[in-house]
């Protein structure tokens, strides 16, 4: 089996587990280590003008989409991962 297809495999079975059990997926950026890498992704997008429309590419679960929609882009996600993108 290739590296793909297990990383696909992986992502879908962890998306088809929070769907069966209707849970519902947020960003965990409570951690020091992710704090300040989600910061600066934050104040990235908050500074682009809102008619711009965002690709996100690799979007897994989409924990990081919410925080685009909610500043008012119009958002595009993929993911490797149809059932990740099936959690958004």
């Amino acid at each position: 089996m290739s590296d793909k297809k297990k990383e696909i495999d992986r992502y879908d079975a962890r998306a088809s587990m929070l769907l069966s059990e209707s849970k519902i997926v947020v960003a965990n950026h409570d951690k020091p280590y992710l704090r300040d890498s989600y910061e600066a992704y934050k104040n990235l997008f908050k500074n682009l003008p809102k008619e711009y429309r965002i690709l996100e590419i690799g979007a897994g679960m989409g924990e990081n989409t919410k925080f685009l929609v909610e500043l008012g882009f119009e958002v595009v996600a993929s993911d490797i991962s149809s059932k990740s993108v099936e959690v958004m």
